[in-house]
């Protein structure tokens, strides 16, 4: 998934990595001590360039998971910018495959019996769910890698280890003791000597450090009072053994010759297993593996993050906006069937409050209709029939000025019986010989043929 220059970059830090591995297998050979192209020279160069290379995948990585997570949340940097850092294109998306999911989807939901408000609240959900999250997460976690280090652990300070200077001293006197007296005992023991100081010394400046070899200079002092005074105190003993402590031996020069070959190659051998079983303590704090498992740490973040975010970037944004369209819908819809439903088949649960007549036109009201109801209550007409429903003072004066009486389309009826008055009202007919307050045209109330007939009599 990683192209262009991350893939680049990837494969730059896999090759140094490679390299440093290998050369770290190498530099406990004794090949490796000699020549112009040593591992020795190069091994701490390796390390630091194994590191660099490491630690610019890590800060490409953490450049490009940027920009995804700038594009995803914010819509910048443009797609283009997060292109040329080495990614694929976003995935085209379909239309009519996403209306066809969602069509599925919603279907389903209504089928199964899912009301309109539950359906919108999954429908919003859904589209919090499918936009998309960005790459936070993963942009932190290679961030708190960082910086990749990879230490150069030290060399053993003795190659040739320390246990390796009493056998010296001894072969250097057995070396020079067996040589014979005279010139022989000095020179053979003193060869044996300088091969032992010389082989410590070439094996303390061979040791590979952060830019190169210690050098034979450094490791002159750390050389001589450890490999070469006890090399040259075993000499001079074995050769003053046979003058000045008077023991003497008859031996042909022969055996002299083996025992120098013998404490040599005793040299030879205790220099080479040294150094192997240094370079093999050198290898094991050496962690160059962190390196290889930080590269794929970092290789598999971004691949998820660009599988999981960017690939499907159109997908989701489009499912999202369709979700969140969805949703709106549904929830329009059924704020509209609610509504429709609570006017038709729901009864209200209270009735208005109805409206109070004013003070003065109530008191007025009140004291009309209780005289009209006692002079009707008194009439000799009413005595003689059955009463008719007495008349509100109201309805006898607009029926006196010819208008058509109170109106009863607003505020309540008047307290006397068969009164209609309802404030608020006036009348639109000619002015009545006696104003009442908040009172309008009305139609008069006319008494039954029967009542008006027996009335007559």
């Amino acid at each position: 998934m990683l192209t262009g220059p991350m893939h680049a970059a990837k494969a730059q830090a896999v090759l140094q990595f490679t390299a440093l591995r290998k050369l770290a297998h190498t530099v406990g050979g004794v090949r490796g001590l000699f020549g112009d192209d040593r591992p020795t020279d190069r091994l701490g160069k390796q390390v630091a360039w194994a590191e660099r290379a490491t630690e610019t995948y890590r800060r490409g990585v953490v450049e490009l998971l940027d920009r995804m997570d700038g594009h995803l949340q914010l819509g910048s940097p443009p797609v283009d910018a997060v292109l040329e850092l080495g990614v694929q294109r976003p995935w085209e998306v379909d239309g009519a495959e996403v209306a066809t999911e969602l069509e599925r989807v919603v279907g389903g939901r209504i089928d199964g019996g899912a009301s309109l408000a539950a359906l919108a609240e999954q429908m919003r959900r859904a589209a919090a769910v499918a936009a998309p999250q960005g790459c936070a997460a993963a942009l932190e976690q290679v961030r708190a890698r960082g910086p990749v280090t990879l230490p150069m652990p030290p060399f053993p300070v003795w190659p040739l280890p320390l246990t390796s200077v009493p056998v010296t001293a001894v072969t250097c006197a057995l070396t020079a003791f067996f040589a014979g007296p005279g010139l022989s005992a000095w020179l053979f023991g003193g060869l044996l000597a300088l091969l032992w100081f010389a082989t410590g010394w070439f094996l303390l400046g061979r040791r590979p450090e952060a830019d190169g070899e210690a050098g034979f200079g450094p490791a002159l002092p750390q050389a001589a009072p450890v490999y070469g005074l006890p090399a040259l105190l075993g000499t001079v003993a074995g050769a003053l053994a046979d003058p000045v402590a008077g023991v003497s031996h008859d031996s042909p020069a022969l055996v002299g010759h083996v025992v120098l070959l013998l404490s040599a190659g005793t040299c030879l051998a205790s220099a080479v297993l040294g150094w192997r079983s240094a370079a093999r303590r050198w290898r094991a704090k050496l962690t160059d593996e962190s390196l290889h498992a930080a590269v794929e740490e970092f290789t598999a973040v971004a691949e998820r993050a660009v599988a999981d975010e960017w690939l499907p970037l159109r997908r989701r944004q489009g499912l999202a906006a369709a979700a969140g369209e969805v949703g709106s819908a549904l929830t329009e819809v059924a704020e509209t069937l609610a509504d429709a439903g609570n006017r038709l088949f729901i009864a209200p649960t209270s009735s208005p409050r109805p409206a109070r007549w004013p003070g003065p036109c109530r008191t007025s009201c009140t004291r009309s209709c209780a005289a009209t109801s006692s002079r009707c209550a008194s009439s000799p007409s009413n005595r003689r029939g059955p009463r008719p429903r007495p008349r509100c003072a109201h309805r006898k004066a607009s029926t006196r000025a010819g208008s058509t009486g109170c109106s009863p389309s607003t505020g309540p009826r008047c307290a006397s019986a068969g009164c209609s008055a309802r404030p608020g009202t006036a009348a639109t007919s000619a002015p009545a010989t006696r104003s009442w307050p908040g009172c309008g045209p009305s139609r008069p109330r006319r008494w039954p043929r029967s009542a008006r007939r027996r009335a007559a009599r």
